[in-house]
């Protein structure tokens, strides 16, 4: 049963088939988000259309930004890179187009999905998922279930308060860049990777710069482990690849914050699927949704 799985971001739009035996990644489609729904739409479509030329597909699973209603599918919150997303229902517009089944979910908690079904948390009773981008994002997962919440939007750690501050303004990766860039104006930390090479030649100022954000990301975490009481945490995005920089002092910072019994009985280290992890997750969702019917 071939399933084709999307992952629209605000940048790119990943995509990959996957089968009973195989999986065939496509190309990589520059996202068109922030001009419009109908191009993102026409896109999304022109490669349903392509892969059904040469493969049989059975159904489409979309792993997207921007809050998912878990019933409806349609898209009930976005950010200013989704022009005309919110209240956009990709199942209708699917159904409509091509008569296939679809499940839609938000691209973190599809992540963390991947990540338990097929990644490192593989095993464990419960995981939480924190993404570091642009801003943060969270999910947690438990028994193989997403913990929604009241309004089907549990984990938008994102959001939460942080010495006054949301946590991803000032923990996120993008955050990080800012301060450099506001602090530091002479120095050439444009990105992360020029920082975490600094950081490499022991320049002080970038050493400082990723110690307030390990301080900060380790008081949203350890808030994370004691309310949530995870088995695992698992962090995500390009920078969590820097494990021995960012992970490990983390680990250190929540270890000092929360009681030793807790922190024991809680993994934390960085996510296994990459940029993969969302597709793996919604493609679970799909077999869930579909197969076990």
């Amino acid at each position: 049963m071939n399933v084709l799985c999307f992952d629209i971001g605000g940048t790119n739009i990943k995509s990959m088939l996957i089968g009973t035996d195989e999986k065939i990644e496509l190309p990589i489609i520059e996202s068109k988000a922030k001009e419009g729904i109908e191009l993102l739409k026409e896109d999304i479509f022109n490669c349903i259309r392509d892969v059904r030329k040469n493969y049989e597909v059975y159904g489409i699973a979309i792993s997207t930004a921007g809050m998912v209603d878990p019933v409806s599918y349609k898209i009930v919150h976005a950010n200013s890179n989704f022009k005309d997303y919110i209240g956009f229902d990709w199942k209708e517009a699917i159904n409509n187009e091509f008569n296939l089944p679809v499940v839609v979910e938000n691209d973190v908690k599809s992540a963390a999905l991947g990540e338990y079904n097929f990644g490192r948390a593989k095993g464990y009773k419960s995981v939480f998922v924190l993404t570091l981008g642009t801003g943060i994002g969270g999910a947690l997962v438990v028994d193989g279930e997403i913990y929604r919440g009241s309004s089907g939007h549990a984990g938008e750690i994102g959001y939460m308060q942080i010495d006054g501050n949301e946590f991803e303004k000032i923990a996120s990766a993008s955050a990080l860049v800012r301060r450099a860039k506001s602090e530091y104006p002479n120095k050439d930390y444009t990105n992360g990777i020029k920082i975490f090479e600094a950081i490499d030649k022991n320049e002080r100022e970038a050493i400082d710069l990723l110690d307030y954000m390990t301080d900060k990301l380790s008081v949203g975490i350890a808030n994370i482990i004691l309310i949530a009481n995870p088995s695992m945490i698992l962090i995500g995005g390009g920078i969590s690849e820097q494990k021995e920089k960012l992970i490990d002092p983390i680990k250190e910072k929540v270890k000092k914050i929360i009681p030793e019994n807790l922190y024991e009985k809680t993994e934390i280290t960085n996510t296994s699927l990459g940029n993969k992890a969302g597709i793996f997750g919604v493609y679970s969702i799909f077999r869930k949704t579909y197969e076990e019917r």
